[in-house]
């Protein structure tokens, strides 16, 4: 690597790492005014926290930290500003094989996962994490199906890995398939286990010249969670020739799609149909004054279809995503739980697909963040009239809490939070999701793939870095005590990576919020601050006693724009 000494006085320094595995160059580096010194390392994987087998990616951090005095300062690397000394993220990748392949006809009860929108290209990274839940033993038939911009479809089997490992692929696209540049492939992955596999996908754009750093969650579509011919996906909340939509086969049968473009009113702006071969994606681009999206299986055959639409900013390209919740979540049912934040108002969009005008009521709990639980007591109520095929906005107040949505018949509806800076705009979407999905005791949930930085500030410039909050919602109108447990990996010497976990029990009150801020240090205690960053954390949360049910959010906020994802996964 490089560093640039802009100053008008030398400079010297030494290289150091935060991981053990990266082993930098030693002594002293010295950099006179306007010139560059490259800097080397080596990779020493045995040291890496999976150095026993290694698998997927890690990633570490090398800084150049000045022994000059502050007057000399002037470094650069990679366009990041200096402060007391500098850094460059270093991502190790150990590839698995691949070749080509195409994936096999569905059995009976098998399920598949796909991830559709994933890519590599200029500034974006498109990443994926993958786990399985704790209970379940090592995963070893695990395959990954990509396609993308016309590529044949090539075949990776991941190495086994244990329950209590996450692996990560950090720009898979690339690293794993030698595919860049195209608008998104088609991920498809398979198991004997996959319904008890935790999956992450997330592109991000981070731009090393200016302050603009951005992260979407992808969702991770289902082949049980599909429509059969006859039936339809509506998506809320559009925002015209912003959005674009991914249309998935699930089954492994070609089908045919068509999609309807409404505004507010629900009159007809666009249309779009095609047929779709097995296990393909499409996409299509929505028109100006699109507010809602409805895409229908008109197959004659056997064809199931999963997708949803995103919004982009043009700018920052930060996504919200607008799924349907009534197939997202399966066969999931009753009221739509929306969680609220605090970071700028939150508008909630809700489309009425029926040719009978729905009524609506928005029931809303706002708590104090800084508070654990909210106090328990009766929201604020609104009811609304939504005429056949039409579109509603609501805004609600910047604050933390979550939205009960009750209908006479069935609607679907999304949550969006919107920041600007600078001209561009970034935030994230609120999924709803249906009460009866809520975790009962006994059942639980893992979140892979979550960061939490030990800085809560960074330079805008340097790669993205996330602090982390849990957010658990009580749905059933009953107690319950959720366990949430953190399998990590730290540093605990200067050569030496440790694999730890912490765990703490909650108790949540009927209808009640709790807001688990800053999670790591509140799971692990204080020392938490001596472990540096936590990349890749695997979070359980397990619904232990009581009668309540829980639905468990995950907001990752980017230290250096502000950015946030709200994930449900």
């Amino acid at each position: 690597m490089q560093f640039k000494n802009n100053g008008t006085g030398g400079l010297t320094g030494i290289a150091v790492a935060d991981v053990p595995w990266i082993v930098p160059q030693s002594g002293a580096i010295n950099i006179a005014a306007g010139q560059t010194a490259t800097v080397t390392f080596n990779i020493d994987r045995s040291q890496r926290p999976d150095g026993a087998a290694p698998n997927g990616g890690v990633s570490g951090k090398i800084s150049l930290r000045y022994l000059t005095p502050a007057a000399s300062k002037g470094l650069i690397a990679l366009g990041n500003t200096p402060t007391g000394s500098v850094s460059v993220t270093i991502v190790d990748v150990v590839k698995p094989g691949t070749g080509p392949g195409s994936p096999q006809p569905l059995q009976s009860g098998e399920v598949a996962l796909f991830i559709d929108g994933l890519r590599t290209a200029n500034r974006f990274n498109g990443d994926l994490s993958i786990s399985s839940r704790a209970s379940v033993p090592s995963i070893s038939d695990l395959q990954l199906f990509f396609t993308a911009g016309g590529n044949p479809t090539q075949l990776s089997a991941i190495p086994a890995f244990a329950p209590s490992a996450g692996v990560s692929f950090p720009a898979i696209s690339k690293n794993v398939f030698g595919i860049t540049g195209t608008g998104g492939g088609s991920l498809q992955v398979r198991s004997s286990q996959a319904a008890s596999v935790a999956l992450s996908a997330v592109v991000s754009l981070n731009d090393p010249n200016s302050a603009i750093s951005s992260a979407t969650a992808l969702p991770i579509l289902r082949s049980d969670r599909s429509i059969a011919a006859g039936d339809h996906l509506t998506f809320a909340g559009a925002q015209d020739s912003q959005t674009s939509v991914w249309i998935q086969e699930v089954s492994g049968n070609a089908g045919h799609i068509s999609i309807q473009y409404l505004d507010a009113n629900g009159a007809i702006v666009g249309i779009d149909s095609g047929d779709v071969p097995a296990f393909s994606a499409a996409g299509s681009a929505a028109v100006n004054g699109t507010r809602s999206i409805i895409l229908t299986n008109d197959s004659t055959g056997s064809a199931r279809f999963a997708g949803y639409a995103v919004i982009n900013d043009p700018t920052t390209n930060d996504g919200w995503v607008l799924t349907d919740p009534l197939h997202q979540w399966g066969s999931a049912s009753g009221p739509l739980i929306m969680p609220l934040v605090q970071t700028a108002p939150n508008d909630v969009y809700i489309s009425n697909p029926s040719n009978t005008a729905a009524q609506v009521t928005l029931t809303t709990d706002v708590a104090n963040r800084h508070h654990s639980v909210r106090p328990a007591g009766a929201g604020a109520s609104q009811t609304m009239s939504i005429p056949p095929m039409s579109t509603s906005k609501t805004t609600l107040s910047a604050s933390s809490g979550f939205v009960r949505l009750t209908s006479t018949s069935s609607v679907s509806a999304v949550g969006r939070v919107t920041m600007s800076a600078g001209g561009a705009s970034f935030g994230s979407s609120l999924p709803a999701v249906p009460a009866s999905a809520a975790l009962a005791s006994g059942q639980g949930k893992r979140f892979t793939g979550v960061d939490d930085s030990s800085a809560r500030t960074v330079a805008a410039a340097t790669p993205a870095t996330y602090r982390s909050t849990l957010m658990l919602i009580e749905a059933a109108g009953q107690s319950a005590t959720v366990r949430v447990r953190l399998r990590y990996n730290f540093i605990a010497g200067a050569t030496v990576s440790s694999q730890g976990v912490s765990s703490r029990d909650f108790s949540i009150g009927a209808n009640q919020m709790l807001t688990i801020a800053d999670l790591a240090r509140s799971i692990i205690g204080a020392q938490r601050d001596a472990f540096g960053d936590l990349r890749n954390m695997q979070v359980d949360v397990d619904v232990t006693d009581g009668s309540g049910r829980v639905l468990p959010f995950i907001e990752s906020a980017d230290n250096a724009s502000g950015d946030i994802m709200v994930r449900t996964d």
